[in-house]
């Protein structure tokens, strides 16, 4: 029973790709193959207050479409 209620939750909960991508950035940071500033630029948006989560969403959108319009 327990094997199974483990396995069903494992398919039911699918891991943040923002909180693994951190997490590599993290461990990049601790090897010293990059700098502080860049692993807090992948900081997963839940750990912000909703009104940074909207800038930089805002942000993110803007800078696509600048970048879709120079190509």
């Amino acid at each position: 029973m327990r094997r199974e209620l483990g396995q069903s939750i494992g398919i039911i909960v699918e891991p943040d790709p923002q909180e693994e991508n951190f997490r590599k950035k993290v461990n990049e940071w601790v090897h010293d193959d990059i700098t502080y500033d860049d692993v807090m630029k992948h900081l997963p948006d839940h750990y912000y207050p909703v009104e940074q989560r909207v800038v930089r969403r805002f942000v993110r959108r803007v800078s696509q479409a600048i970048s879709q319009i120079r190509r």
